[in-house]
């Protein structure tokens, strides 16, 4: 039970270790075994840009090595868990460069792959990306007020992540397609 109150507070114990400028911070619970990893945009929806997903990899990747460390929370700081692609970012890029671009692919390389339980902690938007990480996590916990979706279909665009894909796969096609509205809630989830 305690366990679970660590998951539905997403605070953790006295050790915190900020990576990348504190784009992404570590906490520590129950004795180093849980370890609560934050998205810290919250300014800016916890936006993905390069460095925020380069700081999640690395992250994952030190937790991943920690023996002490037996599952992973994944959440976000402030309203959202990830809004999806930091707009600002794309605006400057050009389609060579973003063709070059490979922290989508680490992070397709680390995340699904994590030995260890990986929990997705969604309180808030997780659209785009943010709903594509959260589905590379082993177990999503939606609070009421979350919602998910992937918006970049509404201009033709394909989901980069295996956005399509991996809901199929995890719920199966009947099930995917409850839940294929443009968003879907939270309390959707929550409803008898």
């Amino acid at each position: 039970m305690q366990r679970l109150n660590v998951v539905s507070r997403h605070i953790a114990g006295p050790a915190s270790v900020p990576f990348d400028q504190n784009l992404v911070e570590v906490e520590t619970a129950d004795e180093g075994r849980i370890a609560i990893v934050s998205l810290n945009r919250p300014k800016a929806l916890n936006a993905l840009n390069n460095s925020i997903i380069r700081a999640l990899n690395n992250a994952l990747l030190d937790l991943s090595e920690d023996p002490k460390v037996a599952c992973v929370i994944l959440t976000g700081r402030g309203k959202a868990f990830a809004a999806g692609a930091d707009i600002t970012e794309l605006n400057t890029k050009t389609v060579l460069s973003m063709r070059r671009n490979d922290s989508i692919a680490e992070w397709e390389r680390v995340l699904p792959h994590m030995k260890i339980p990986v929990i997705a902690a969604v309180n808030g938007v997780a659209f785009g990306g943010g709903c594509e990480i959260a589905m590379m996590c082993d177990i999503i916990l939606a609070s009421e007020k979350a919602k998910f979706g992937q918006p970049e279909i509404k201009l033709g665009l394909i989901p980069g992540a295996g956005g399509t894909q991996r809901l199929t796969k995890a719920v199966g096609k009947s099930h995917a397609m409850l839940v294929s509205h443009p968003k879907f809630y939270g309390f959707l989830l929550y409803t008898k």
